[in-house]
């Protein structure tokens, strides 16, 4: 019998300003993908534009979702770093941008080059 390679887990990381017409098709993207081994932190950087209720509706239809939000807008950079701070057990950190873009993977908080 062959031993059973699992997969390893995966954070990405989805910093979210005013952003709404973007949100929802984003966090589809990464479900349309056959890796089922990753969870998605979204956190709301005091959005005005309803950003906020498009990613509490994606929670509560995958488990995979998590929303964080902040109480004072604080930059792209302070919404990355509170989400890498959120994310406990997995085992690689994707920072994603709304349009699609991987701004870089970390394994452990290591940047992987």
């Amino acid at each position: 019998m062959g031993r059973r390679v699992s997969k390893p887990k995966i954070s990405v990381i989805i910093p979210v300003f005013n952003k709404k017409e973007y949100v929802e098709s984003c966090i589809n993207s990464l479900f349309q993908k056959e890796y089922e081994n990753l969870e998605v932190i979204c956190v709301n950087d005091v959005s005005g534009d309803g950003s906020h209720s498009i990613l509490h509706t994606c929670s509560r239809n995958d488990f995979r979702v998590r929303v964080f939000s902040h109480k004072v807008n604080s930059g792209a950079s302070v919404a990355r770093n509170t989400g890498i701070s959120l994310q406990i057990e997995y085992n690689f950190i994707v920072k994603y941008e709304l349009n699609g873009a991987v701004r870089s993977i970390y394994k452990k908080y290591r940047y992987i080059p």
